[in-house]
């Protein structure tokens, strides 16, 4: 993991880029982003509930790695689609 990319996620988003793999290894759920970026990379965004708190994790796929872009505390719509995708009946 990149330290100073770790550490613009942690002043940006409160998060440790470390937290990504808690989500990406748990019940998520995964959106294909729309944007892409300069090199017309696929981006991923990974929805996950950690405790009581909701992230997002985006990523990209480097082969069969992840490479991961950002951690942050998931948007309202967000939380809403992960609720649905779980909710149990």
């Amino acid at each position: 993991m990149d330290p100073a990319k770790d550490a613009i996620n942690r002043q940006k988003h409160g998060i440790a880029l470390s937290v990504a793999m808690t989500v990406l290894t748990g019940a998520h759920l995964l959106q294909r982003s729309a944007v892409r970026n300069a090199s017309n990379e696929d981006r991923w965004v990974a929805i996950a509930r950690v405790g009581d708190d909701f992230l997002a994790c985006i990523y990209t796929m480097r082969g069969t790695l992840y490479r991961m872009i950002s951690i942050r505390a998931a948007r309202t719509r967000e939380k809403e689609q992960y609720e649905q995708a779980f909710r149990q009946e």
